[in-house]
């Protein structure tokens, strides 16, 4: 990872809000083959949505709260100031899939990926929320942004199991976090967002200039 100054959680998470990353439209929609995941499982997502939607009608929910940075070297820790999160109901089958993500880019020594491979992490994500979408669902979806410190919350979370998405780009890199969570009735859960639970860095385009009108 590089220590130039980076831009927290915008596009890529504000993209899966609406279902599709801003900076992978093209390529997401180009790779919608086995590369990018398989679809999920009708019942396992009909099941966790049920328990989830079951849950929020009788008031049982919690808190998702934590904070985030990364170290820079040299230099003191990075705080993950004013960057964009989602919280977003998980299913067993979308996270084996995410921590297969996470495995290979380990084996590579944590260096960026193609941006061929990272879209397709991407696309992994892309998939899920329109599946929510297509489910009339997406109502679901929790949307929070940090503070000058790093610290984040989301309130009343319907008990069950959850993802937290989001983003820190570079001009040359993106780094992604897609971080399960058990919500629990009554109870706050703390999620660190850090370098120690990235799902993966890929590269990012390379820049073109652009004709001068």
């Amino acid at each position: 990872m590089r220590s130039q100054r980076r831009r927290c959680g915008r596009a890529i998470v504000a993209g899966l809000l609406l279902g599709l990353s801003a900076c992978a439209t093209r390529e997401t929609a180009r790779m919608e083959g086995p590369a990018s995941g398989a679809a999920p499982s009708e019942a396992e997502l009909n099941a966790a949505l049920q328990v989830i939607k079951a849950r929020e009608a009788a008031g049982q929910t919690g808190t998702v709260k934590g904070f985030g940075f990364l170290n820079a070297s040299p230099g003191p820790p990075v705080a993950f100031a004013k960057g964009a999160l989602s919280l977003i109901p998980s299913t067993p089958a979308l996270e084996v899939a995410l921590l297969d993500v996470a495995r290979k880019w380990r084996q590579g020594r944590r260096r960026p990926v193609s941006e061929s491979e990272a879209q397709a992490a991407f696309a992994l994500l892309n998939r899920h929320v329109r599946a929510l979408q297509a489910r009339g669902e997406a109502g679901l979806i929790r949307a929070a942004e940090s503070d000058d410190k790093g610290r984040f919350a989301f309130e009343a979370v319907p008990a069950g199991r959850w993802l937290l998405v989001t983003d820190m780009e570079s001009p040359v890199s993106a780094i992604l976090w897609a971080i399960p969570a058990d919500v629990r009735a009554g109870e706050s859960v703390q999620v660190i967002v850090s370098d120690a639970n990235i799902l993966l860095e890929g590269q990012r385009p390379a820049s073109k200039e652009q004709p001068t009108p």
